[in-house]
């Protein structure tokens, strides 16, 4: 068979079978979308490429121990913009640890499966409390929501920015993100198979993503093989702030 790309106009983040999103705006910014909640329905393999910048921010910090813990697992995603959460300490990775603890809670699964994303203003405490109103409120809303999700994680970018594309072929499923120099993080893509015939995939962490400073993450279905060994058809998407 012979390989297609074929790009889906109004695909996001969510185009992929098992992937759900909602967005709101939680009072981060005065009056925007920014907060967002991207997650699995079942633990997805998961990779990401972090900043080697020295300073990290927190969520930086907290996702980069949390797929070392899990081996590459996740459930999901907590996007916020508004407030990078970076040069804010303790304070801020604690932050960070509660609002992975709690996306967990309300999602029924281990923190460590949570990874978080921040993007905004640095050097400013991220408010927890509006966080965790919010997750409240997303995790009753999540559906096919990409668009929102996408402006969610917007700050000073002039639109969103999101990509869906479906591979017919012998595939390799890859993404890519990328941010300016900065300690901040906010960018989410996913991958899954088209149909339920669709059984083998491959995601290599050294080529999948680009990504000088982001936490870009690429998520699969956990099942999936490490090699493709089929004719297959995927579907990739994502968006990233800018």
């Amino acid at each position: 068979m012979t390989k297609s790309i074929d790009r889906l106009p109004t695909g996001g983040v969510t185009t992929p079978r098992g992937f759900r999103t909602a967005a709101m705006a939680s009072g981060i910014k005065a009056t925007a979308l920014d907060l967002a909640l991207i997650a699995a329905d079942a633990p997805a393999s998961a990779a990401a490429i972090f900043t080697t910048n020295l300073v990290k921010a927190a969520p930086v910090l907290l996702s980069r121990r949390h797929l070392e813990t899990t081996g590459g697992t996740a459930r999901a995603i907590v996007v916020n913009s508004g407030c990078a959460n970076a040069c804010t300490g303790e304070q801020g990775l604690s932050v960070a640890t509660q609002t992975a603890a709690e996306a967990a809670r309300l999602l029924g699964c281990p923190a460590e499966q949570v990874l978080v994303a921040s993007t905004g203003v640095i050097g400013v405490a991220l408010d927890f409390e509006k966080v965790r109103a919010g997750l409240n409120t997303l995790t009753s809303q999540l559906g096919d929501h990409h668009h929102q999700a996408a402006r969610a994680i917007m700050t000073t970018d002039t639109g969103p920015k999101e990509c869906a594309v479906r591979v017919t072929g012998p595939s390799v499923v890859t993404g890519a993100a990328r941010r300016s120099r900065s300690a901040d993080s906010a960018s989410m893509s996913s991958a899954s198979e088209e149909s339920p015939r669709i059984s083998t995939a491959k995601a290599d962490p050294g080529s999948a993503m680009t990504a000088t400073t982001s936490s870009a993450v690429l998520a699969m279905p956990a099942g999936v093989s490490s090699t493709a060994r089929r004719t297959t058809e995927r579907r990739w998407c994502g968006c990233s702030s800018m």
